[in-house]
């Protein structure tokens, strides 16, 4: 295993380590014991840790270089009609998820917002906002290595897609603004990262600002999160008494920390501290020093991707990487900065450590996966180094040779379409 798979793992487990022992500490009550391992070991997180740690072997097992080679030979001979297909199949499933907590009898409310789908007979419920938010890249990746010399000269090549990617995003923002934005950053940075100019997406952009904008006009308690933003002391016991009370708790620890379930703000002052102000609980409890670790692990996990996606040469698989750490990344700055009190209050989890059995399960499988990909990367390098003709010193031996037997790039057969999301054959409608 790479060095770099060995800190995605490390990173991730150490998160979800944090993450277990902080939500504990956090849902803590008066009457309780004293915070001890076996204590811990019997809260409900460990079970979520459990599934979390198996989603990232399983995706980090993946035969991800075995996948892509069968992709590869399939798509050589028509790659509008597989791209088509992916397009049709995994926004089919994502968008049956992003619309299940809508649908009667599945979808489960709580905090007065439906972002819950509970199954008959299932003890349990789960957020399909996280399915649609991890699924949302492997798909992109794959139509955009499918038509990557369509999207990348002819914005209107990729209309198709950027209307699939508006089918998942508005149904997850009605009632989820925030990681509907995210979906929305996410998808542009892709497309811009597969060669799409970003001046072409530019007015679709401001469009999708324009709709945020009247989403937050529509709900007056978003409005009221701007104006609280601006300046949180104008109701202290009321709209602002979130954000100060966040504040409160993180200079509560006076860097040095109270101690590891010692904390005080969470017993009955700091809303939503298992969940999106967990990180508040860690300043109080942790310190500077427990601050400082789990900002280190982030910055640890998205160098290692950053180093999976540089080295990465296979299209679907670099794109895969890249959508992954950048959602990673926009997630815990977006959650850093509303906990700090450097954004309008948002319901968004810190990745990997706020109480959610879903969000935790997803990221791992996704991070697992990243290493995967890391793996298909080194076989492919080590493949390369066998069959490249380099020799000891550097020089290519018979660089020319078999040139003409060479294989038809992927592109070929559909150089000469007119509309590169047509059908390949023209008698076809």
């Amino acid at each position: 295993m790479r060095a770099t798979a060995q800190i995605i793992v490390l990173a991730t487990v150490s998160l979800l380590t944090i993450g277990v022992l902080m939500v504990t500490s956090a849902s803590m009550s008066l009457d309780d014991p004293p915070m001890t391992l076996d204590v811990v070991l019997h809260a409900k997180p460990v079970r979520a840790l459990g599934l979390a740690l198996l989603a990232l072997a399983i995706g980090a097992v993946v035969p991800v270089g075995l996948l892509i080679r069968g992709a590869d030979r399939i798509a050589r001979t028509s790659p509008t009609r597989v791209a088509w297909a992916a397009l049709i199949l995994m926004g089919g499933m994502l968008l049956l998820a992003a619309i299940s907590p809508y649908i009667p009898g599945l979808g489960h409310e709580a905090n007065q917002s439906r972002r819950w789908v509970r199954l008959p007979g299932v003890p349990f419920t789960f957020q399909p906002s996280e399915i649609v938010k991890w699924g949302m890249i492997p798909m992109l990746a794959i139509v955009l290595w499918l038509r990557q010399d369509a999207v990348s000269t002819r914005l209107r090549s990729a209309l198709p897609l950027l209307a699939a990617c508006a089918f998942l995003t508005v149904p997850v923002a009605l009632e989820d603004l925030g990681t509907g934005a995210l979906l929305a950053v996410v998808a542009g940075a892709m497309l811009v990262s597969a060669g799409v100019q970003w001046w072409k997406l530019a007015p679709l952009g401001l469009a999708a600002l324009a709709g945020g904008v009247a989403l937050i006009l529509a709900e007056p308690y978003r409005m009221q999160r701007i104006r609280t933003f601006l300046d949180p002391f104008q109701d202290p016991q009321g709209a602002g008494y979130h954000v100060i009370q966040s504040m409160a708790t993180i200079s509560a620890g006076q860097g040095v920390g109270r101690g590891l379930g010692m904390g005080v703000q969470k017993f009955g002052y700091l809303p939503e501290d298992q969940t999106d102000f967990v990180f508040a609980v860690i300043a109080e409890e942790l310190g500077l020093a427990g601050v400082a670790l789990v900002i280190f692990l982030y910055l640890a996990l998205l160098w290692a991707g950053l180093a999976v996606v540089r080295r990465q040469q296979h299209l679907a698989l670099k794109l895969t990487a890249l959508g992954i750490i950048t959602t990673l990344g926009v997630q815990t700055a977006i959650n850093l900065l509303v906990v700090t009190g450097w954004a309008p209050t948002k319901g968004i989890p810190l990745p990997l450590i706020s109480a959610g059995g879903t969000a935790w399960v997803m990221t791992s499988a996704s991070l697992g996966l990243l290493v995967a990909i890391d793996r298909a990367g080194a076989d492919d390098s080590a493949d390369d180094d066998d069959e490249d003709g380099w020799d000891e010193v550097g020089g290519r031996e018979e660089e020319d040779a078999g040139k003409g037997d060479a294989p038809p790039s992927d592109w070929d057969a559909d150089d000469d379409e007119d509309d590169e999301w047509a059908c390949d054959d023209e008698d076809e409608p």
